[in-house]
């Protein structure tokens, strides 16, 4: 009765055209009924996001996973910037990374998110993370001290200093989304702290596993004298895959009330 009762309510609202058929218009009617008094239906129908706590959860670690191979891979070169290079190209690279860094972080990473949105910015993070790579890749390929070592790595670091600003910029905004996600999901169940101490620890899992796992392989290959240029070639394969995976991800877009 109270289904009924809700349907005849939504006929008489504006968004419903008067022009449907009469099984048609009863249909939709129906749908908006059931969405009204399901909060998971509620989500799902706005911007297509996660119907459950467990298609939340399943779509935060996907991303820390994503998230942790391509910082893991992209932030080797930084460690051996200075010895793999000529010292000063080295230096000067590492110097060029923060200091774009900082920068991007002041005036760029926000403007960038707020175009791009939480997902795109992860795109675009992983994806510039990558051709930090591949120029460490280019110089490590090259003569020690030649020019070829300043003109690839010099403008990677650059670009990685930016990536970092933007990637990290997105990760907090996506992990808002999916707080304010599960928060809609349970109701007073649980508060914001809560899901967001629950989301920061499992991301932290995952970040902290493959930051140590890619540094140990890396120290491990170039111990049994692997060129370092296959090393890092593999690192850019690894970085651009991770920061192709994000089009999969759910685009944020379901829970923009709070977000």
């Amino acid at each position: 009765a109270q289904a009924h009762l809700r349907v005849a309510q939504l006929q008489g609202l504006p968004g419903v055209s008067r022009k449907r058929s009469g099984a048609r218009q009863f249909r939709h009617c129906s749908a908006m009924a059931v969405v009204s008094l399901n909060p998971e239906a509620q989500l799902a129908h706005i911007g297509q996001g996660p119907s459950s706590r467990a298609e939340v959860l399943k779509n935060w670690h996907f991303m820390s996973v994503i998230f942790g191979i391509n910082h893991g891979c992209a932030t080797i070169p930084l460690i051996f910037a200075t010895s793999l290079l000529d010292q000063h190209v080295g230096y000067a690279g590492s110097a060029l990374l923060y200091v774009f860094t900082c920068l991007s972080s002041l005036f760029l990473s926000v403007p960038t998110v707020a175009v791009l949105g939480a997902r795109g910015g992860l795109l675009f993070g992983m994806l510039v993370y990558s051709l930090y790579v591949a120029s460490f890749a280019v110089a490590a390929a090259a003569t020690m001290g030649s020019w070829v070592q300043w003109l690839s790595f010099l403008p990677g670091s650059a670009l990685g200093g930016l990536a970092a600003s933007v990637l990290w910029t997105s990760q907090g905004s996506y992990m808002d989304r999916h707080a304010t996600a599960l928060i809609e999901l349970q109701g007073s169940a649980l508060d914001r702290q809560s899901a967001t101490s629950s989301l920061a620890a499992t991301f932290g899992v995952y970040y902290l596993l493959f930051e140590v796992v890619c540094k140990l392989l890396s120290s491990v290959a170039l111990r049994y004298e692997v060129v370092p240029w296959l090393i890092f070639t593999v690192c850019l394969v690894l970085t651009s895959a991770s920061g192709a995976a994000c089009t999969v991800l759910w685009s944020g877009r379901g829970c923009t009330a709070s977000a």
